[in-house]
């Protein structure tokens, strides 16, 4: 995981201090280290959505899509955006962002793929849990 040093030091330090013995540094740490993980490894599940949505990729093209987004973008966006963008908005998006962050041609592909993979399988995560859940509901 890429983490930027400052980063990795705060975390050091909460869990090395007394932070932790209270519930509110636990909740600090917890919310510190979900922050900087909101950008998923790419697993067997994405590649399958990609195959099936006809994106050509690879598990290593997307584990360096997800290093490029981490490298590239983090510094002007926070993590968060990145699960909120659609598969359909994406396109768009780096359409405008390729040149504002001097992407090659390369680089623009493996961020592009792996953010509509990631947000097209989140989205479709989601939606199969609801229909699970509304089954259950009597």
């Amino acid at each position: 995981m890429i983490m930027k040093n400052w980063k990795r030091a705060c975390i050091s330090r909460l869990i090395s201090k007394s932070l932790l013995k209270n519930k509110a540094g636990f909740c600090l740490a917890l919310f510190l280290s979900a922050c900087m993980n909101n950008a998923p490894p790419p697993t067997a599940s994405h590649l399958q959505y990609a195959e099936a949505h006809g994106y050509k990729t690879t598990l290593a093209d997307l584990q360096e899509g997800r290093e490029l987004v981490l490298r590239k973008c983090e510094g002007c966006h926070s993590l968060y955006r990145f699960k909120k963008g659609s598969p359909e908005k994406w396109p768009a998006i780096m359409d405008s962002m390729s040149i504002q962050a001097k992407l090659t041609p390369r680089q623009d592909t493996l961020i592009r793929t792996y953010l509509i993979v990631v947000s097209g399988h989140l989205r479709d995560s989601l939606t199969a849990a609801k229909a699970m859940k509304a089954q259950k509901t009597p």
